[in-house]
């Protein structure tokens, strides 16, 4: 693993979240993805969009999983996210 640059007092592969990288390498298991993309990236894809919708737009907090799947899969099919 390369180390990453230092940035608030740590390293960033401890800033980002380890259940994301879990759910990442689950899904490597299951076939979902062929390899597993940076957890950093896609905890701001996920956590952008739901600060976004949550926060600055007010909308309904019960509709948060349908904007997480169009997230993703806009990512896996973009290929910003390698499937």
């Amino acid at each position: 693993m390369v180390k990453a640059k230092q940035s608030g007092g740590r390293p960033r592969e401890q800033r980002v979240d380890t259940s994301i990288a879990a759910v990442l390498d689950r899904a490597i298991g299951r076939g979902e993805l062929a390899s597993r993309p940076d957890p950093a990236l896609v905890q701001a894809l996920l956590l952008g969009p739901l600060y976004a919708w949550l926060i600055v737009l007010d909308e309904d907090p019960a509709r948060v999983p349908e904007l997480v799947r169009v997230v993703a899969t806009t990512a896996l099919a973009t290929g910003v996210v390698p499937a």
